[in-house]
Parts: structure tokens; C-alpha cells; sequence
């Protein structure tokens, strides 16, 4: 869902777009009682990022000239015009229209500025107090340019005229399909209310011989060039207005319905009086990373909620997959049983039929011991059966779903088993090497998760299963000590799990050992350093010896 604040200078109006479909659209007044029930409906809305689109008088254009030279050096020239032109001024925008014909070739650039948006504060203060991110700010001038390929437009001089307010009209004037100008003509405020076409075409009429003396005498087009006008309004007032309108060898209308624009984009069901929902939509669809005025620091709590939600996706995501995985060795254990079961029923079978038939002559019978292989592979499999991974998977998954392990990325999983000789000598392997590393301290002792030497006494010879988990710590602004503490409560919450006997740390993103240095707070070495082995140094390596199944 796509949340649109949409600001014309007085009112404030919510547009919430799902692809193409309008979810709704709500108005508050610019008052005490307007802004409570704003922050009302943000207290009860779902929450998701907003984008802020406005459509304000204060917003100014210009066409400038700047010598044609590398990216580096044009990035200084447009900061000077910024300067020379909006200086102070935060909100800023620039756009590369071409290169001239003539003479040097230079670039010609479009700058733009919102003088100030203190208007909008208010409002501004209310989103920030709910914590709603805003994804940029756009205008709606410089989102009027799809309408030329969307309407078939292909002339070289042309005037987009549109009403998104009762008390305005915006004109945006595009050259060779670039937008070289734009202003709002304020509507006289006796006219306002007349909806008669008469009325609003002696207007447009006013507003447009005034552009098109001001372009005219800006040298921006020739007075020889006609102006191209195409006016969006209301579909009962295409008629009237084409019937009454008089063209000129300067100045040609054309009235498009809002419908037909609908139409064009797929789009049905939208009000038709004024453009704001047009214009809602086309803001609603632009790219979130590419938008006009946003500003870094108004931006940075959007950036942070991308963080929030992509870490919240992979922490589902990562446990979906162990659901997936620990559904998938459940079936295969069950085949396993399945198997045994039917394997067990034959040899009963044959057993019986042997004590009948060839009791008398066992000494003649080349394949007994077929037979008695058999029954054995009958009782392996049912003991093998109940070693399966899938037991424990799903309380895995549960662990790594724990908002305080989210930093923690699950890469690799190896699951085998071993004899019980082969876990005590790796048990005493691993207890020697901690201990001759922790020297005399014992500030790390979570890390040994080894329990007496008596803790896997009547096993017997079942193989034991053995489970070796690798992954990546985000380590982010964590300190050295929060990450040993987290690290300290990840290996708890696995030994704390009922079928884990014991946690061997092999490798952990911070080095614990008493001989080490540590040169900084996170406790990695003042060096540079590249991805890769960032990443490596951020990686874990943990063995978890699970009890037998008999044992649990």
C-alpha cells in the first residue's frame, strides 16, 4: 500500500493507493480540530511509509546555462546557481533539459525550489509525532511529464493546464517534451464558486495569454511558435468548453476528460471534478528513491524503516525455512516407519513360514542368514528412525524467530551422527582447547556447555546425532560487549532446549580468548579491511550434540 499526503498550500488530503486501485481519500482542515482528527487517523491507520506530494504557490522554475563539463564539476556549477538564486533554501531541485545548438553547446539545466513549506509544518509535526517515515517529496509539476505519453502528446510548445483546488490552476509549460515552466494562477475569489463553463473559460483564457506573453518575451519560444493547450477538467465540461473556446494562430485548446486520462492509466471509479487524485496516483507510482525535494535528513527515517522491515523478512523468511525443512525430514521420517513397519510384518511372515515348512531341514537352508539379516535391518531401521533431525528443527526455528536474534543469519546447517566414542573424544578435544585458550579466566564459560563426563552414560552404542550450525552476525552498532552478551544468550537458549546435551563453540564473530588484543570497543583489529573478510570476521561456527532418542 502506497500513503500519499497531499499538500496544496491550506488543506491536507490522504490518497491511499494499492497498485490501481484508490483504498480511499481523506480531507482535514488546516485547525485545532482538523489536526486532531489527523493525528487520529494516524494513530488508527496501517501503518506503512507515506510520500509527500505538494502542489504549493511559493514553488519557483528556472532555466539556466552552465558550461558543458564533467559530472564532478557540473554537481559545483548547479550548487552555485542553488546559491546564487535559493540561497538558504533546503528544499531544491535540478534537472539536465539537454545541450544547446548553437554557439558553445551548453547544458541547459532546470532548477526549482520550494521557497519554504512552514504552511506545512503543522502537518509535518503531526506525521513525525507518529513516527510515520515520509519516502521523499514530490511536486506535482514536475510529475505532470507522463501525462504527454500517456495523451499522445507530441508537439513542441505545449501548456498542460490543470485544476487540483477550487482556487487555482496549474500551467506547466514542457518544450519538446522537457518542462521548462510552471506556475499556479490563483482563480479570482468571486469566480470561484461559478462552475459554469462561460466562467472558467474566460479565465483559462486570462491565465494562458498571460503565459504565453511571458514565454514570448523570455524568448523561451518564438511569436511565430503557437502554444499547445491542453486543459484537464471535469468530463461534463469538455463539450461546453470545446464549443465555446476560440482558437488563434498563437493559441490552440484542446479539453481532455478526467476519464479519458483514467482511462489511459486503467483506472476506474476516481472522482472527476478536480486532478488531485490524478496526480495522487502518479505520485504514488513514482520511484521511491528518485523523488524531488527530499532532503537526507528528512529521508533518514524512511532508510531506517527499509532496515527494520528487510531484517523483519529475513528473520520470517529464515524461519519459514526451518519450518520447511523440519515438515520435510517429519514426511521422511515417517517414510522411514512406514518402512520398517512393512519390513517387520514380512519377516514375522517369514518367520512363521519357516517354523512350518523348513524347521525339520534348517541344516539344508544355504540362506538363513539372509533371513537373520534381514530381521537386523528391520531393527536398525526402527532405531534409525527415531535419529532424525526433524525433532528438533522446529525448536531451532523458534529461537532464530526471537526478536534479540535477528542479527544472527542462518547460512549453513550439516546434520550426522556419530559413535559415542567419537562425541566423548570430540567433547574432551573441545574442553581441552577452551580451557588452554580462557587461560585462568573464566569470564566466557557459557561458551563450554560441556556437562559431566558422566552425562552420556547408558547411550549404549546408538549413534548420536550431531548438528553443526554457521552463520553471520549483523554486527551493525553493536559494541564488543553487546555481542558477547548476545552471543552469551543465543548459546544459553540452545542449551536450554530439551534434546540439546551440549554447545560447542568453534568460531564466533569476537575473539574471547585471554591472549588476544583488542584495539577498539567491537574488538576488531584498526585495519583496513574488505567485505569478504568483514563478513568472515562476523561469522559462527556452533556444534550442538543432541541426546539420543531414548534419552530425551
Amino acid at each position: 500500500m502506497r500513503r500519499v499526503f497531499y499538500f496544496s498550500g491550506y488543506r491536507l488530503k490522504v490518497f491511499e493507493w494499492n497498485e490501481l486501485s484508490l483504498l480511499g481519500s481523506f480531507e482535514f482542515e488546516p485547525d485545532d480540530n482538523g489536526h486532531e482528527q489527523f493525528r487520529e487517523f494516524l494513530a488508527k491507520a496501517t501503518p506503512c511509509a507515506g510520500q509527500l506530494l505538494v502542489d504549493v504557490i511559493e514553488e519557483d522554475f528556472r532555466r539556466e546555462s552552465i558550461p558543458h563539463v564533467a559530472a564532478k564539476d557540473r554537481e559545483v556549477l548547479i550548487d552555485r546557481l542553488f546559491d546564487r538564486h535559493y540561497r538558504g533554501d533546503r528544499y531544491v531541485y535540478h534537472e539536465i533539459l539537454g545541450r544547446s545548438k548553437e554557439g558553445r553547446k551548453d547544458d541547459q539545466v532546470l532548477i526549482s525550489s520550494v521557497a519554504n513549506l512552514e504552511s506545512a509544518a503543522a502537518w509535518l509535526d503531526d506525521i513525525e509525532a507518529a513516527a510515520v517515515p515520509i519516502a521523499g517529496i514530490w511536486s506535482v509539476p514536475l510529475l505532470t511529464s507522463p501525462l504527454l505519453k500517456q495523451l499522445s502528446i507530441t508537439e513542441d510548445n505545449v501548456l498542460i493546464v490543470s485544476r487540483q483546488v477550487i482556487s487555482a490552476l496549474r500551467e506547466s509549460y514542457f518544450q519538446k517534451k522537457r518542462m521548462v515552466f510552471s506556475r499556479l494562477a490563483k482563480i479570482d475569489f468571486d469566480v470561484r464558486d461559478d462552475e459554469s463553463p462561460s466562467a472558467f473559460l474566460e479565465t483559462l483564457s486570462q491565465e494562458t495569454d498571460q503565459t504565453y506573453r511571458f514565454l514570448t518575451n523570455q524568448r523561451i519560444m518564438g511569436f511565430t511558435e503557437s502554444l499547445h493547450v491542453y486543459v484537464i477538467v471535469d468530463d461534463e465540461l469538455v463539450e461546453p468548453l470545446t464549443e465555446l473556446s476560440d482558437d488563434t494562430n498563437n493559441i490552440k485548446y484542446r479539453f481532455i476528460g478526467l476519464s479519458s486520462v483514467y482511462g489511459r492509466y486503467r483506472l476506474t471509479g476516481l472522482p472527476t471534478h478536480y486532478s488531485d487524485a490524478l496526480y495522487s496516483f502518479l505520485c504514488a507510482n513514482a520511484n521511491v528513491y528518485s523523488d524531488h525535494y527530499g532532503d537526507r535528513k528528512q529521508k533518514l527515517p524512511y532508510y531506517r524503516y527499509l532496515v527494520d522491515r528487510s531484517i523483519s523478512q529475513v528473520a520470517v523468511l529464515g524461519a519459514l525455512f526451518l519450518a520447511t525443512m523440519a515438515a520435510a525430514l517429519w514426511l521422511y521420517s515417517t517414510e522411514l516407519r512406514q518402512e520398517a513397519a512393512y519390513l517387520d510384518k514380512s519377516t514375522l511372515q517369514l518367520s512363521e513360514a519357516y517354523d512350518v515348512a523348513y524347521s525339520p531341514i534348517q541344516y539344508q537352508l544355504d540362506d538363513a542368514a539372509t533371513i537373520q539379516q534381514t530381521v537386523e535391518l528391520a531393527d536398525r531401521l526402527s532405531r534409525e528412525g527415531a535419529h532424525t533431525p526433524q525433532r528438533f528443527f522446529t525448536s531451532l526455528a523458534d529461537i532464530f524467530s526471537l526478536p534479540e536474534f535477528r542479527v544472527l543469519q542462518l547460512n549453513e546447517l550439516e546434520w550426522k551422527k556419530l559413535q559415542s566414542y567419537q562425541i566423548d573424544q570430540m567433547k574432551q578435544e573441545y574442553k581441552t582447547r577452551t580451557t588452554l585458550e580462557r587461560g585462568e579466566y573464566d569470564d566466557y564459560d557459557a561458551l563450554d556447555n560441556d556437562e559431566e563426563d558422566d552425562n552420556g552414560e547408558g547411550q549404549g552404542n546408538l549413534p548420536r546425532p550431531v548438528l553443526t550450525i554457521k552463520g553471520v552476525l549483523t554486527r551493525g552498532q553493536l559494541t564488543y560487549r553487546d555481542v558477547v552478551a548476545k552471543l552469551d544468550r543465543f548459546i544459553a537458549a540452545l542449551q536450554s532446549l530439551p534434546s540439546v546435551e551440549a554447545v560447542q563453540a568453534k568460531r564466533m564473530p569476537v575473539d574471547v580468548r585471554l591472549r588476544s588484543n583488542f584495539t577498539d570497543e567491537s574488538g576488531v583489529r584498526q585495519e583496513a579491511k574488505t567485505a569478504s573478510e568483514i563478513n568472515e570476521d562476523n561469522g559462527f561456527d556452533l556444534t550442538l550434540v543432541l541426546r539420543a532418542a531414548d534419552h530425551e
